[in-house]
């Protein structure tokens, strides 16, 4: 086991980063949803929710993937490039569905992100009231976190899963 946490590379660790901020996002989305007092209570987009699993479920068998051949001792020859185009396939899907998630939250959220935030000052009271704006701060989170995903995504995807045979035997000698 320990040798084959050896053996992984950036594109490993870059997607399980991507896989730990999509969750802290979508739990952020899914509180500001769930939350009584949110602006969007209860205004749940199920494309941005199916997106996000399917970034961290994805994220996750791409790993897997890319591993395989290391989990099945190479004993099938053309088992390690169709693993690797597999898994990197995955990574451009993983991308996709990060990104997908991040532009359909701002199309969904604009326009009351723009209603308490550029409110005029007779109404501004009203509307900027700390659960608005919890909301929005809950929103812009839940945004970013999908963003950093999508860059983390496109990053990993010029990295391998795996070191080099080259590159894994100097990290066992360390």
């Amino acid at each position: 086991m320990l040798n084959l946490l050896k053996k992984q590379w950036i594109g490993t660790y870059a997607s399980i980063l991507g896989v730990i901020l999509t969750i802290i996002g979508l739990s952020v989305y899914s509180y500001s949803v769930g939350w009584a007092q949110c602006y969007w209570a209860g205004r749940d987009n199920a494309v941005i929710v199916t997106s996000a699993v399917f970034v961290i479920i994805l994220s996750l068998l791409a790993v897997v993937i890319a591993n395989l051949d290391e989990f099945l001792g190479s004993k099938i020859a053309i088992l390690k490039p169709i693993c690797h185009i597999v898994a990197g396939a995955l990574q451009v899907v993983v991308v996709c569905l990060a990104l997908l998630a991040m532009v359909t939250l701002i199309s969904d959220r604009a326009e009351g992100l723009a209603y308490i935030l550029a409110s005029n000052a007779e109404v501004a009271g009203d509307v900027q009231t700390p659960a608005n704006m919890t909301s929005v701060s809950l929103t812009i989170t839940s945004v970013v976190m999908l963003g950093i995903t999508g860059v983390i995504g496109i990053v990993a995807s010029f990295f391998s899963f795996v070191r080099s045979n080259a590159k894994a035997k100097e990290a066992q000698a360390n």
